[in-house]
């Protein structure tokens, strides 16, 4: 999936405020330049071991960037573990260990990266649907 993306550096507890200023930073920079067209969801992509978080959102084509911190870059590619999560962002680690448990479970080994594709918005948490992927090696 080809992504218009910021990254950062953040710990675990400022997660939810790192992902919401990159996107916005992501969301100003397409106002700005039309050849960078969004085409799907918000993601977020994570070398969780170095605290990186890359997020941003899908866009139809790749576009050249006049500003060196939002990018064109692609989700993870190959084999991955996944699940999908229905409810409030805040109890998506549910999803995550249910991910890993099934890996360790089988024998799978990680490659280090996961991402998170954010299904459209509701009001109601409880129908915020969020994809979660964990790169194999």
């Amino acid at each position: 999936m080809l992504v218009a993306a910021r990254g950062a550096v953040s710990g675990p507890r400022d997660v939810p405020t790192v992902l919401i200023r990159l996107l916005d930073s992501v969301y100003a920079f397409l106002k700005n330049h039309p050849t960078a067209r969004q085409t799907g969801q918000n993601v977020a992509v994570y070398a969780r071991a170095h605290g990186w978080i890359e997020a941003g959102v899908e866009i139809g084509g790749p576009f050249e960037s006049d500003d060196r911190t939002i990018l064109c870059t692609t989700t993870p590619a190959g084999r991955a573990a996944r699940a999908v999560h229905r409810g409030p962002y805040n109890e998506m680690s549910a999803a995550h260990s249910a991910v890993l448990e099934f890996c360790r479970q089988r024998g799978y080994q990680l490659a280090g990266l996961s991402w998170e594709i954010y299904g459209d918005w509701h009001k109601d948490p409880s129908q915020l649907e969020t994809e979660v992927y964990y790169l194999l090696s």
